[in-house]
This record gives structure tokens, sequence and C-alpha cells, in this order.
């Protein structure tokens, strides 16, 4: 069957190639660096390259490869596979190489067998070209040339054609006897039946001749060159020719047939390179042919997993004209094939060299390999790079803003720049995998996506560590005119490992690291999806579809299979074809939406069909998890099965969260350029996505606002007369109403949070205390201390005790001041009556937590106090009402609620004490 489908081409039988080299056409050419000594080459020009990574990131057995390769060009007779006979041509030098191409050639249709055009080759270069359909035709230059001082022989050619104007379409606007020039890679090969020449343009720029003399396909309205030129002549050669046994080598691709390829031989000539754009060094390779220039076929193995490889569907094109790695068996099948990763131009991208990297003794410059960066340049609030470190195929740039709080930039050494921006401090990973980084801000926990993963109740965290699914905080307190270090304990779930991973394949673009990403998903998978993907990763998606007008969330899936069809409609449709348009797409395409993501019920699917629509899976679309900030999938049959068996009832909508944002509104009092007293007020706002869902909750939300913007008015109205008298006499101290909103708990069963109030009247220090908030969100009501204790008896010791067992130094203060121990128990009961009318306290998922102000205690040193009361640690007291998340699966509020940026300062001038509402806005705040 072989036989006779390479025959097909214009009556000829099998053909081949071999890659000599490169050269330059329509701009700047690539660089041309020295060798490295890693390729030390024999008499025959035989490479010998030392252990290296592969594009996969794994060390193929070079010195199999070469130990094979030398066996079967040198010494034939001593291969272990006696059928495998060499088929050696030299070509040292340009006589060479024309003396075996002069004749006639054909130039094939690069994706079908027939005949474009004829080439005649003359021995001194002279060649001429006709088109097969009308004759055109036009004369020139072939020649080949010597670009890397390291080849052997030519490794590039370079073709003049003249009189070209024949060959462009509305030529009559084109000047007669037009010329153009194209160069690049060569390939010789040769086969049963058939020899053949391919010519490649490489470079950055479009020529004529790839755009038009040798572009069968051109059309206007799609101007892409076509630069793989593919010719054919007939040989002599009557014996199929036998594939290499038990061997690893280089092979380039010429052509698909059924169950295998046809593959050339070819040796990387190596050398190190710095990519034009992302200054990346690394070793290249530019392929040349082996003394031996015979094509031979390739049968795949069976076990052989095809869809490991990125791009699948190119071995399956007629001529795929790329590079692989590949191990074939005793039988001489493949049993291991990986894509050699392109860099630039023609160059290949073996692996990644060591960058250099350095910080200048100021800390404003940041150096790598030959590119020089100013801080400034990354846009971000650092003043210093304190230090920096490589990791995987990051530089993660230590950075300082504040003496509390800094920046870490992590800039790929693939793409060259700084892709995600952290503000934080005590970054911490583990060994070299930065999907389980964590770091603190102030005294909160985040992972390296931003989801709060916990916090120290008080104090500053300075030290972080990662002990299995624990992450360890080491903050300090200042008590007693010193510094009191303590230790936290926290659990940590590592959400979204995949998403890093992809994310790294994002920003490079490479074999590599699409292979690192996929070996994370399960056998069936044929998507991944992303709910909300971090602004790191959004950047990148190149085009977001609009499906729902207005929506504020998106929906990115990644094909894992090619040819696959991707369509978004309504729940519930049965005929999507006739519903909606489905979307084509081949392996590691994205699609994203612009699509609203409820945390109830779904009303969207996500079909994904696979296998030229054999299998179908469809998705609801809703949030991944409403427990934990975990954003990606991976879509199986299991998946969907699981998104089935959990879609929302009434439980789930109970359960699910409600997100929401809080603004703080900073005012200011004025009185004759003096400001006189400031304060703010907070404003909640329900999500969008889920406020038509708690009408209730929002009007009672509203209310809060407007009684807190009162409040304050208030405040400043009341005390006016005081402050204007305090500063008459001298004392310029503004009166402070300040607030700090502080969320707790947002489920269909309780919305919850509490309010920092903090009062200052200009004297030796303020007054701290706390008001709590728990509102039912379908009623809007606020729930009662009943509805959550069945009673209250022995309530008093239980939050005391709880108080000194979670606060040391309150313990210790209770030991030597027992009298104020004994007067907060005494005054507990007091706070306890008409349902615990006196006693701040809120509802959290897994407990309530109690409040007590400022002097509670006793000593205004002791300040304000919180202590959380577990309900599974007292179930005697305690309803199951709103028990309802085991200790495993508490939700992160800090990944629920989102504090927005602070509006403008409100300016309140009066210039008559009895007017205080003459107001303007000022963008002197935050």
């Amino acid at each position: 069957m072989r036989n006779s489908l390479f025959r097909r081409i214009a009556g000829i039988g099998l053909t081949a190639f071999v890659v000599l080299g490169t050269a330059s056409c329509g701009g700047a050419s690539p660089r041309n660096t020295e060798t490295t000594q890693n390729a030390v080459r024999n008499d025959e020009g035989n490479t010998n390259p030392e252990d290296k990574e592969d594009d996969q990131g794994s060390k193929p057995d070079n010195g199999q490869i070469d130990k094979e390769a030398k066996e079967n060009e040198d010494s034939p007779d001593n291969s272990s596979d006696k059928e495998f006979e060499p088929i050696r041509q030299s070509f040292s030098d340009e006589k060479e190489i024309l003396r075996y191409l002069a004749g006639d050639w054909s130039y094939i249709y690069p994706k079908s067998d027939s005949v474009y055009a004829s080439l005649s080759i003359s021995e001194d270069g002279t060649v001429t070209l006709v088109r097969d359909y009308d004759n055109a035709s036009c004369s020139g230059k072939l020649s080949f040339k010597k670009n890397n001082s390291d080849a052997q022989g030519p490794d590039g050619f370079s073709l003049k054609l003249n009189n070209i104007e024949k060959f462009i379409p509305g030529n009559e606007n084109v000047p007669n006897g037009l010329s153009a020039i194209s160069s690049g890679d060569f390939y010789i090969g040769t086969g049963k039946g058939s020899d053949c020449l391919y010519l490649e343009e490489v470079g950055n720029g479009d020529t004529w001749i790839s755009m038009h003399v040798l572009n069968p396909y051109y059309n206007e309205n799609d101007m892409n060159p076509q630069i793989k030129w593919l010719f054919t002549r007939k040989n002599d050669r009557a014996d199929e020719l036998q594939p290499a046994k038990n061997r690893k080598f280089y092979g380039f691709a010429w052509r698909s047939e059924g169950d295998g390829l046809y593959f050339q031989d070819m040796t990387p000539l190596e050398s190190e390179e710095y990519e034009d754009y992302s200054d990346r060094h690394f070793l290249g390779a530019r392929f040349r042919m082996s003394n031996d220039v015979g094509v031979r076929f390739y049968s795949y193995d069976s076990s052989l997993d095809l869809s490991r490889l990125v791009h699948e569907q190119t071995i399956y094109d007629e001529y795929p004209f790329e590079m692989y790695s590949v191990e074939t068996d005793e039988n001489g099948r493949i049993i291991s094939l990986t894509e050699v990763e392109r860099a630039l131009y023609d160059i290949y991208d073996m692996k990644d060299l060591d960058p250099e990297f350095s910080v200048s003794d100021d800390g404003r410059v940041f150096k790598y390999n030959n590119c020089t960066f100013k801080l400034e340049d990354f846009g971000c609030a650092a003043t210093a790079i304190m230090d920096c470190v490589k990791v995987g195929n990051w530089i993660i740039l230590d950075c300082h803003v504040n003496p509390h709080i800094g920046q870490y930039l992590f800039f790929n050494t693939i793409s060259g720049w700084v892709e995600l921006t952290i503000e934080g401090s005590n970054l911490v990973w583990k060994g070299d995998d930065l999907s389980t980084a964590v770091y603190s801000n102030y005294d909160g926990i985040y992972d390296i996506w931003g989801n709060y993963i916990a916090s120290v109740p008080e104090g500053e965290i300075f030290d972080l560590s990662l002990d299995g699914d624990y992450v360890e905080a080491q903050y300090s307190v200042f008590e007693n005119n010193k510094d009191k270090e303590l230790t936290g304990r926290f659990e940590f779930e590592n959400v979204d490992k995949e998403m890093f991973a992809y994310f790294e394949y994002l920003v490079s673009r490479r074999n590599r690291e699409w292979n690192s990403f996929i070996e994370m998903a399960p056998e069936n998978a044929a998507a991944f999806i992303m709910v909300n993907p971090p602004a790191c990763i959004s950047n990148h998606i190149p085009y977001i579809r609009t499906y729902k007008e207005g929506a504020l969330d998106k929906v990115a899936v990644i094909s894992l299979k090619d040819r696959e069809k991707i369509y978004l409609g309504p729940l519930g449709m049965q005929d999507y074809a006739d519903g909606g348009e489905f979307y084509v797409t081949e392996k590691t395409d994205i699609s994203a939406f612009a699509v609203t993501v409820p945390e109830g019920m779904p009303v969207d699917n996500l079909v994904i069909r696979t296998s030229a629509g054999r299998d179908e899976l469809v998705w609801d679309v809703f949030q991944i998890s409403g427990r934990t900030p975990q954003r990606s999938v991976f879509l199986t049959s299991d998946t969907t099965d699981d998104a089935a068996s959990a879609k929302p009832s009434s439980e789930y909508d109970l359960d699910g969260g409600i997100p929401f944002s809080y603004k703080s509104h900073p005012y200011s009092y004025v009185e004759d350029d003096e400001e006189f007293a400031l304060g703010n007020y907070y404003t909640i706002e329900i999500n969008d996505l889920v406020k038509r869902n708690y009408p209730a909750l929002v009007k009672a939300l509203d209310r809060f606002s407007d009684k807190s913007e009162e409040y304050l008015l208030n405040f400043f109205k009341e005390n006016q007369s005081e402050i204007r008298e305090m500063f008459k006499d001298g004392a310029r101290l503004s009166y402070e109403s300040d607030q700090y909103f502080d969320p707790v708990r947002a489920d269909g069963r309780v919305f919850s949070f509490e309010i920092q109030d903090y009062t200052y009247l200009a004297g030796a220090h303020g007054f701290g205390g706390f008001v709590g908030y728990n509102f039912d969100p379908q009623t809007g009501k606020e729930i009662s201390f009943s509805e959550v204790l069945k009673t209250v008896d022995g309530l008093p010791n239980i939050i005391v005790n709880e108080l000194e067992t979670q606060n040391e130094d309150l313990s210790e203060y209770f030991k030597n001041c027992p009298g104020d121990r004994e007067r907060l128990l005494k005054d507990i009961p007091r706070r306890l009556e008409d349902n615990a009318r006196y006693l701040q306290w809120t509802i959290d998922y897994d407990g309530i937590w109690v409040y007590f102000e400022d002097y509670a205690m006793g000593s205004y040193a002791v300040g304000m106090q919180k202590v959380k009361l577990k309900f599974d640690d007292y179930p005697e007291i305690f309803t199951d009402t709103y028990n309802n998340y085991k200790s495993s699966s508490v939700p992160a509020i800090r990944g629920i609620a989102t504090e927005a940026k602070d509006a403008p300062v409100t300016r309140i001038v009066s210039a008559d004490p009895a007017n205080l509402w003459d107001t303007s806005e000022s963008d002197d705040g935050n």
C-alpha cells in the first residue's frame, strides 16, 4: 500500500529530506553563536551531543542516540539490525549539491499530490520555473551557502527569481522585470522510487516568492505566505528501505500514512542562543542531515499514546514537516514519539540554559541575561529589590514597599516579563512548586491566587512556614512595652494547582509546559474549565465572547483534544446544533465567555463534543466550589456526573455563599479651613448575580448603611460646639468616629458581620467597642440570640474560660487581677438579659463570636477582646440551626467578601455652626 501511495506524487515513488541549515529572509537574521563544546564531530560530520533535556524537559538517552547513529552510519556491518542499510550521500560543498540536484523536479501542492509547477536545475545553479496551469515562467539562480561556521557543508539556500510579474495577481500594476529573493533551510532525501528537495523560507518577513510565486493558495482576503516547498523527481531505487530497530534518533517527519510516519535521520548542530524578544538563554539546534539520507517508514506500536503530542493533528497531515525525537523497538516500530520544540526562525529549542541575573547595589535595576530593567519598568509600588531567587521558570524579585509590606514580582524566564505581582510578606512554598505558595499581609494569610486562608487573632505576622497540610504563622504582639512572639497553626488546602500549571503554559506557549500541565489531567479529560480565572491568566486570553450582555463573570474552556466543538447555551436544551453556534477548537485552544455564573440554580449548559461528535459532555455552568475558593476543574464524564448530582436544591441554596463587597465612606467636618472632626461609615453591596435572590437582605443592609451615615452626621452635629470651644482654647485635636468592617459569615442562612467602632473626643485616648449584626438573608430580620442558643445556663463561665484559653496574656492578667475576672463573670448575665440585648455577638460558620469593649475586663490596657465558642465544643447549649459545616469544609469568608476601594472623602463645610449640611466631595481621600 505504501508504494502505491507514494507513486501518486507526480508518478514518482518515495521521497525524503535532510536539514542542512539556515538563512534569513525579508528581515533580521537570527543570531549565530559559537557551537558549544557539547557537540564533538567525527571525521564524517557526525555530532555527538552530551546528555541534554528534550522538549518535554526529560533527558533522552542521547548517548544511545549517538551510539546507534554512529553504528548505523560508520559501521553498518556492526549494527544489531542487518537489514538496515544507510543510504550514503556527501554534500560537503555547493558543487556536490548542485551536481546531485541537476535535472527536472515537480513542485507539489503542499496539501495534495498534484503538481503546481516544474523546476529545472542546472549544475551551475541556473533554474527555470514553469507554472503548470498557465505556463507562466521565470528564471533565476539557486545557490547554497554555509551560514554557520561549524557546519560541515552548506547549511542554507538562496533562491533568486527574475521576471516574476506574471505570478503576481493584478500584474498590470507590477513593473516588468520584477525580481525577488528568498532564503532559508533546505532538505534533501531519497527513498524508493523518488528523491526530494524541500525548501523552507526562514526569517521574519514575507517575500514575493512565498506570497505569490510558490503560493498555490494565495487569496487577497487571506494573505498567508506559503513558506514550505516540496520538489520531487523519480529515481531508480527499487528496494523498500528498512527502518532502524532498537534505536533512538532525531527524525524529520516527511510524510504521514495511516499507521505511521516516514522519517529521515537528522543530527542537531547545537549552539547557545538568546531568544530575540524574551532574551531567554537556551541550547538551540539547527538540524542537518547525517550521512544517511534515506527516508524510511516507521509504524506506530499499538501501545503508543499519540494524544500526548501537543500538536497531535500534525502527524495526520499529508506532509507534517516537523522534527521529532523517535524511539523504536526490536521490530522498528515507534514506541516513543516526542515533538522537538521550535524556538525562533529555523532554530530548535533543546533545553533551557541557566540565566544570568542580578540586582544592582541600590536595588533599582534588575539584570537578566543581556537585558536591563529598571524597577519602574514593571509599574510596581516597590522602592527597591531586596533579593531575587530562581524557581523553575521563574525569578522571584522580593521588593520593599514599607516596613510592613512588600511586593513579589514573578519574572518569567520564558516570556521575559513580570507575569504576576503579589503584595505581601513572608512568601514561602514547598520545594520548587510555586502553586503551594502562601504569603501574609499584616495579620492575614493568603495563597498564591490571593485566596484568604486564615488570620492570626491579633498582631502582625513576621514569618510563615509550611508543614504538610498546615501553614504555621509566627506573629508578634506589643505588650508591656515589648514584643511578644506567638505561633498560629492553620489548615491549608492547596486549590487550583492545575491552574498554575496551565498559567505556566499560557505565558510560555511551549510544548514542555503544556505536557507538565496535561500530566495532571485524568485520562478521559476532554477540557479544562476555569470560572473567573485571576487577572494574571485573564490578561493572556486573546478574546472573550459575550454570551450575556453585562455579565461580570468569565468562563474559560481549554480544549484537551483536537477538533473539539464547544457550545454554551440555555440549560436543558436538547438540540444544541439548532439552538446556538458551536466553536470548533484544537488542542490547547482557549474559548472564553462572558456569562453569569450563579451561586444557586444553573441556567446555562456548557457542551463539549469530541471525536467528531461521537462523545458529548454537558456541564451545568455554576460555581465549581461554594465552600472553597477553587475555580478550575478538568471536565470528564465523572465531573459532569458530579455536577448533575450536585445541582442546587433548597439545601444547596442555603449553603451557597452570598458574594458581596463593602466600602468605607470617609467624612471630614471642616470649619474655617480647620478639620474639626472626621469619621466614616460603610455601605454593603450584594453581588448583582445573587442580589435578586435576597431582596429582603438588600433592604436590611441599605437601612444599616443609612443609619450608619445618620449616626456619623449626628456625631458631628452634637459635638460641634464643644469642638469649636476646644479649638478656641488652642487644643487642635480632631474628634473621631471611626469604623472598621469585619465580615464573618455570608450564606443562605446567615449574613453576619461586626463593626469595630472607635471614638476619640480629644482626651488621653479613645474608646473602642464592637457592634455585631446577624441577618436572616431570606427575611432581612436580625437573628435573635435564642435562635442560636438553647440555654444560657453556664454561659458566663464558658465565655470567661474560653477567653483565658484563647488569650494567654488575658489569662495572666486575670491571675494578677482576680477581681476583674469576677467582675466580668458577674457582668455577663446582665448582658444576656432580654435575649442578650446588651451582648455583642456574631454567627460564624462553625460557632459564634462574643465581643467585649474597652474597660470590659477592667483595665483599659487589656483593650477590646473577642472569643469564639464553637458549636461542636458545646452541643449542649447550641441549637442545630446554624451548625451546617464540617470543620474541614468551613468556607473562607475572605473569598466571599471583597473590600472595595474607599469612596472619596466627603467634606462637610460650615461657616455657621448651626448649618452642617453644606457638603462637597473631595479627592483628598483614598
